[in-house]
């Protein structure tokens, strides 16, 4: 599935309700934190030169969530993203994950599904990454920006995101 750069939060939150078969009746600048759902991107250690999985994790918080979007950002030239697909979560509320390279090189992802499920507690988005032979040993973010969620009746909702990485071990 191809999919375009949506510029404004809104505007992403009326894609993702879109996907997701709502309509956006009122929107809260996600990302700032407070209270509402949480991502958290785990760092997993893999060596240069091998592949690893990352997992990413949804906790609602007491939210009632029905879609997920979120922009990854990481440094191509270390890290590749190879493969992006739903984690156990994501599977049981039967949403996919769709993602799409936007002109910055950042990765967006969508946890979506032609429902109105509920996602629960758990791994939402598993991450198969590859690690360049050539990269230095340490931590290299990998980030979650631009975080937008969406209830089954469209309204958009806080997501609080605790970024993660990977760390090029030995």
């Amino acid at each position: 599935m191809h999919l375009i750069s949506v510029p404004s939060p809104t505007r992403r939150a009326r894609l993702v309700a879109a996907v997701c078969g709502v309509t956006v009746t009122t929107a809260i600048i996600a990302g700032s934190g407070q209270s509402g759902a949480e991502l958290r991107i785990r760092s997993p250690v893999v060596s240069a030169g091998t592949s690893g999985d990352v997992s990413i994790s949804y906790r609602s918080k007491g939210a009632e969530i029905s879609g997920l979007q979120c922009d990854l950002a990481y440094d191509p030239s270390n890290i590749l993203i190879a493969a992006a697909t739903p984690g156990s979560a994501a599977l049981t509320a039967e949403k996919s994950v769709q993602t799409a390279v936007l002109p910055n090189g950042d990765l967006r992802v969508l946890v979506v599904g032609f429902n109105q499920n509920i996602l629960l507690d758990g791994d939402v988005i598993s991450l198969k990454v590859q690690v360049s032979a050539s990269a230095p040993r340490g931590r290299h973010a990998l980030t979650c920006q631009n975080a937008v969620a969406v209830t089954p009746s469209g309204k958009e909702t806080e997501v609080d995101v605790k970024q993660g990485g990977i760390i090029v071990g030995p």
